[in-house]
C-alpha cells in the first residue's frame, strides 16, 4: 500500500540485481553530470562576481546553490548520504528548499533589472509580496499539511515565473540589456 498527500513516484518494475544496478550507475551518472555543470556554473559566475563586483551575480550564486540542493534533496542524496537515519529532517528540508529557491530567484531577478530604478511601484509592491509569500510558506512549510504547503508552492511557481517572464520582456522592449538575458 502506497500513501502520499502530494506527488507520489513509486514506479512498480521487477528487475534482476544486475538489471537494478545498472539502472543505478546510470541514474547516478545523469546526477553527476547534473552536479558537474551546477559546480561549473558556481565557479563561473563566482569569478565573474569577483571581477565586476555586482551583488546580482551573488544573487544569483545564492539562486543556483539554492537549486541545487533542491535538486539533491528531490534526488534522495542528502537522504542516502548525509541524514540516512533522520527522515523528518529530509522531509523537513525538502519542503523548506523550494521557498529559498524562490526567495533567491526573486531577489536576483529585482537585483539584475534594478527593479528598485526602473520599476513601477505595482511592480516594486509584487515583488515584495512575493518575498513576503516565500515568508509564509516557509513558515507553513515548518506548521501546516504538506499538500496546503504544496499547493501553495505551485502557486508561487505561477506567479513567480510570470512575474520574472513579464519584467524581462518589459525591461528587454526598453532596452535594458541586462533583461535579454
Amino acid at each position: 500500500r502506497l500513501e502520499s498527500q502530494g506527488p507520489l513516484d513509486a514506479p512498480l518494475t521487477l528487475l534482476t540485481a544486475a538489471q537494478a544496478a545498472a539502472g543505478e550507475q546510470q541514474a547516478m551518472f545523469w546526477i553527476g553530470l547534473f552536479f558537474g555543470v551546477i559546480v561549473i556554473m558556481l565557479l563561473y559566475n563566482g569569478v565573474i562576481l569577483l571581477m565586476v563586483r555586482d551583488r546580482a551575480y551573488a544573487y544569483y550564486l545564492a539562486y543556483v546553490f539554492s537549486f541545487a540542493a533542491l535538486q539533491g534533496l528531490l534526488f534522495g542524496l542528502g537522504f542516502r548520504y548525509l541524514w540516512p537515519q533522520s527522515v523528518t529532517l529530509n522531509n523537513t528540508l525538502t519542503m523548506l528548499a523550494p521557498a529559498i529557491v524562490f526567495a533567491t530567484a526573486i531577489v536576483f531577478v529585482i537585483r539584475f533589472v534594478d527593479l528598485r530604478t526602473h520599476g513601477t511601484r505595482l511592480e516594486i509592491f509584487s515583488a515584495r509580496l512575493l518575498l513576503a509569500a516565500c515568508g509564509g510558506l516557509l513558515v507553513s512549510a515548518l506548521t501546516l499539511p504538506y499538500a496546503f504547503t504544496l499547493n501553495g508552492y505551485k502557486i508561487m511557481m505561477l506567479l513567480s515565473v510570470i512575474m520574472g517572464f513579464y519584467l524581462g520582456v518589459k525591461y528587454w522592449r526598453k532596452g535594458l540589456k541586462s533583461a535579454r538575458i
